[in-house]
């Protein structure tokens, strides 16, 4: 009996990929990471290795081109920075949140699409 994992459970393992590229490549872009969920890294980096080569490629190029595209600003701001990098899991999805001490950055997939919110907390507590 061959094991068959039905179109839902695929889609899911695909999002489940792109959120780790999502993980990995805004992690990149600060000066120094700390991910405070490694066992939950782990299970996303497993299935960012079931894509082929090809699609992870694809999908990195996506994510750099909205990156750089929309906040790249932001991009040259977190240069010099360090964040603690959080991995939680709400509802069906996992959010990378990003915390610098003066931005939470909340980064998600949704249907293939990349979901970027940034809050700034400077100038707050004025």
């Amino acid at each position: 009996m061959r094991y068959q994992i039905d179109n839902a459970a695929k889609r899911k393992n695909k999002e489940n990929a792109r959120e780790y590229i999502l993980y990995m490549i805004l992690s990149s872009y600060f000066a120094k990471t700390e991910c405070k969920n490694k066992m939950l890294e782990q299970k996303l980096y497993l299935y960012y290795q079931e894509l082929p080569a090809s699609q992870q490629m694809e999908e990195e190029a996506n994510v750099i081109r909205l990156l750089e595209e929309h906040y790249r600003g932001a991009l040259e701001d977190w240069a010099d920075l360090k964040a603690a990098v959080h991995i939680l899991t709400e509802e069906d999805r996992h959010v990378i949140l990003c915390q610098t001490g003066f931005q939470d950055i909340y980064a998600s997939t949704s249907h293939g699409r990349y979901i970027l919110d940034i809050r700034d907390h400077r100038g707050e507590n004025e």
